[in-house]
């Protein structure tokens, strides 16, 4: 669960508060390596930006769709989806840093066949595959 303002740990509001006044420096290239900073401390933290929103409003985050609800069953018995959909669900594997060595190869085909086409086809070993890898990220995050 995300955390909110009041939870937001010491360590992590020292990190984050000069890099967000520095949004406001006058310059693009300050306010692009101020943006990548907090992208990095958020990342360190396991949050993005939706998080951040949410601990600074107090407005909790829009639970995105769910990766079942978004594949769509061909006569044929595969999968497709839209390949942006697929990346996001990709990233936020990734983000959770715990994949083994098969699963990197598996993220990274799925990558490039994303950065292909429009839409992927996947078989239902992946499809099973990628719901185990997101229900990992999950456990991993509620810990």
């Amino acid at each position: 669960m995300t955390p909110t303002a009041d939870e937001l740990t010491p360590e992590l509001r020292r990190r984050l508060r000069p890099l967000l006044l520095m949004l406001s420096a006058p310059t693009d290239g300050e306010r692009l390596n101020a943006m990548a900073a907090i992208i990095r401390v958020l990342a360190a933290a396991r949050c993005d930006w939706h998080d951040l929103v949410a601990m600074l409003t107090g407005i909790p985050r829009d639970e995105p769709p769910r990766f079942e609800d978004q594949l769509k069953k061909q006569s044929d018995g595969r999968y497709e989806i839209d390949a942006d959909d697929l990346v996001v669900a990709l990233k936020t594997i990734e983000r959770d840093g715990k994949v083994d060595g098969k699963a990197v190869s598996f993220l990274e085909t799925l990558h490039e066949r994303a950065e292909q086409y429009d839409s992927i086809m996947l078989s239902i070993k992946q499809v099973s595959w990628l719901i185990g890898l997101l229900a990992k990220t999950q456990l991993n995050k509620e810990d």
